[in-house]
């Protein structure tokens, strides 16, 4: 087998490092790189242990994707020292998961720094040495995010979708030139990012995405490895995850009735806050959660005296109503969420 000089940015842990480790298995050239020294480190440690023979070559670098310097010079001494890049594997990413009026704007902008910008950044510098090779092949992580707009992901899915108007780009432009280009679409994968992920997710993402398990990152990285060997496009790891894309192409309103569904669920399940004008005592307090409460449907209701507002759990309320029975109370409401 021909040994492969193979860079994997994002490559100290997640998806990055299990298909690094992957390759170093089956005996290639490994670079990755990272900005945190000591993953890179303790990533380093691990793939040594994993060498098929002891003429592979295992180098972790520093990278910063969204640096222009930072990915000039570590492509740059990736060409000096292996003279060549025959796999490129844009893996670098991160996540922010939060209802879009909670995400800020560095939120933003950093999210499609890293995760598009940082692959064109990147792809851009290595396409060159490619083509003085006569060949080569891109592999871009996107996500099933990627083509499914998915509830709290306001920041991180337009990344993902960029990637793959990108990949599908380079598929054509490169055609000509003996690079190939994959697009890896994976679902939820047990890797650091879903745990950060799940610090700050909602509570209705949790509902749409927690009826399946994570992929492991090892099963992602070999649907990743096994599809670059066949030459494939488009890679989804799982078959929940490919069920879930062709359903979304063939049957999208289906899809979004589904999701719509859960969404309104989740939001009477969160209930509704209602903020109430000329509360002024517990009297008042009383009054307005007895009003509430006697409505056909509700489960609870809970008044707060400081913030002036009510919150309603239960079925779905008509506004109409809740409004009609604060002002039975004697108050008047200037808003419901």
């Amino acid at each position: 087998m021909e040994r492969k000089t193979i860079v994997i940015s994002g490559g100290s842990s997640g998806i990055g490092k299990a298909l690094a480790g992957r390759y170093v298995s089956q005996g290639h050239d490994v670079i990755i790189g990272s900005p945190y020294q000591d993953e890179l480190s303790l990533a380093l440690g691990e793939l040594n242990a994993r060498m098929a023979d002891g003429a592979q070559r295992i180098n972790a670098l520093l990278l910063d994707v969204g640096d222009e310097r930072s990915v000039g010079a570590f492509v740059d001494h990736v060409a000096r020292t292996h003279g060549k890049i025959d796999i490129l594997v844009n893996c670098a990413g991160i996540s922010v998961c939060k209802e879009f009026e909670n995400t800020s704007s560095a939120e933003y902008l950093s999210t499609m720094l890293v995760n598009y910008y940082g692959t064109v950044l990147l792809t851009r510098k290595t396409i060159p040495l490619m083509r003085e090779r006569g060949g080569g092949h891109i592999v871009n992580i996107s996500s099933l995010a990627g083509v499914l707009g998915v509830y709290g992901y306001s920041a991180y899915s337009p990344s993902k979708f960029a990637i793959v108007g990108y990949s599908e780009v380079l598929r054509n432009e490169l055609l000509c030139d003996g690079i190939g280009v994959s697009l890896v679409l994976p679902p939820d994968t047990d890797t650091p990012q879903l745990y950060r992920e799940n610090l700050t997710k909602p509570a209705i993402t949790k509902r749409i995405t927690g009826g399946t398990s994570p992929l492991s990152a090892d099963e992602v990285a070999r649907a990743i490895v096994s599809g670059v060997r066949a030459g494939k496009f488009l890679i989804i790891p799982g078959l929940t995850a490919r069920i879930t894309y062709h359903a979304n192409r063939l049957f999208p309103n289906l899809v979004y009735a589904y999701i719509k569904r859960i969404v309104r669920k989740g939001r009477h399940a969160m209930g509704k806050k209602i903020k109430i004008e000329g509360m002024s005592c517990g009297h008042c307090v009383a009054r307005v959660k007895a009003a509430l409460s006697a409505l056909p449907g509700v489960t609870r209701a809970d008044v707060d005296l400081a913030s002036k507002t009510a919150t309603v759990e239960g079925a779905d309320v008509p506004d109409d109503e809740l409004k009609a029975a604060v002002a039975d109370a004697g108050y008047e409401v200037t808003s419901i969420a």
